[in-house]
């Protein structure tokens, strides 16, 4: 098995010196300067790890961007000096593996790597899809924030929302004074989630993570206020909206576990369902549609059954999709 790293230190493969001792194994190192036109040579299913300290800070969210552009390839970062603060935000952009300070010191082993590669792969490949096997290990929230503590784990509808052709937003012209397009999107979401019982938990440049809490029985709030958004943007767009175009967002509704910490203390989060969503929402999604797992098709409303359609697999779940309508 072949590492790919991309960094500038000297010492970087002295962190990889027990994953090389293994028969078969090697390492290419590779100055970070070439990391865009190397990366577009790699061939599917590499392992390929970018050394964060070998950059300056004002480059890490572009070269982050750039590494988990090819999502055919198992995406890391090396950080031996643990410099990275919002860890789980590589893992939220599709990122595979973080190698921190401690980790780093200790080594990186043979059986760690091809442990990964497995993972991945599974991901990628298998059909992890009953809904009973998440049912099983449900940590039921409740119906409202009362219940809920900071630290402790629970299950919660999750909601990923991000605005469309942000790019093309940014380039608009809106005169001297005008409100922040991006500000006025948030705020049309917070006001169809705060009577749902929603609360915007992580938030980036466009979009971000909303959580709903659940009681084990139905996932109503997070669906009804989704497809509110969707039914209601065209009017909003005509009547309200400073948008020169119609208001397009993607919207992803998944069932999952997390610590929950209070909004601003989430970087050192690391959970399997927030990577979930976050990958459908930014990988699978599509401009204007509205989706929601095999998991949260399962707490559905029966009323809003028949407004959704099947479109596949994504990552061993079936997704289901929101029907045009309008």
């Amino acid at each position: 098995m072949e590492i790919i790293i991309f960094s500038d230190s000297k010492v970087t493969e002295k962190g990889f010196a027990a994953f090389t001792k293994k028969k078969g194994n090697s390492l290419r190192l590779i100055p970070v300067k070439k990391l865009k036109s190397e990366l577009t040579k790699l061939c599917a299913g590499s392992v390929v790890y970018v050394d964060i300290t070998s950059l300056p800070a004002k480059d890490h969210t572009k070269t982050i961007t750039m590494l988990n552009s090819r999502e055919d390839l198992v995406s890391g970062l090396i950080d031996p000096k643990g410099i990275l603060i919002d860890i789980a935000s590589f893992f939220h952009k599709g990122g595979d593996d973080y190698i921190g300070k401690e980790l780093f010191k200790k080594g990186i082993t043979a059986d760690r790597i091809s442990a990964l590669n497995e993972f991945h792969g599974e991901i990628e490949q298998s059909a992890d899809s009953a809904a009973d096997s998440t049912i099983k290990s449900l940590m039921p929230s409740g119906r409202d924030w009362t219940k809920i503590s900071q630290g402790n784990e629970y299950t919660f509808c999750m909601m990923f929302i991000e605005l469309d052709r942000i790019n093309e937003i940014k380039r608009s012209q809106f005169g001297a004074g005008a409100a922040n397009p991006v500000e006025i999107f948030k705020s049309y979401v917070e006001n169809h989630i705060v009577g749902a019982n929603g609360k915007i938990w992580m938030w980036m440049e466009s979009g971000g993570l909303i959580l709903f809490p659940f009681d084990g029985k139905s996932c109503d709030n997070a669906l009804v206020a989704g497809f509110r958004m969707m039914l209601n943007r065209k009017i909003y767009s005509i009547e309200q909206s400073i948008f020169n175009t119609l208001l397009s967002f993607r919207i992803a509704v998944h069932i999952g576990n997390t610590v929950y910490k209070k909004r601003g203390d989430t970087g050192t989060i690391v959970s399997d369902s927030i990577n979930s969503i976050f990958h459908l929402g930014q990988k699978f999604a599509e401009p204007g549609n509205l989706y929601l797992t095999e998991h949260a098709h399962h707490f559905a409303p029966e009323g809003i059954k028949p407004h959704l359609k099947t479109v596949g697999q994504f990552e061993g779940r079936e997704i289901f999709r929101m029907k045009n309508v309008l």
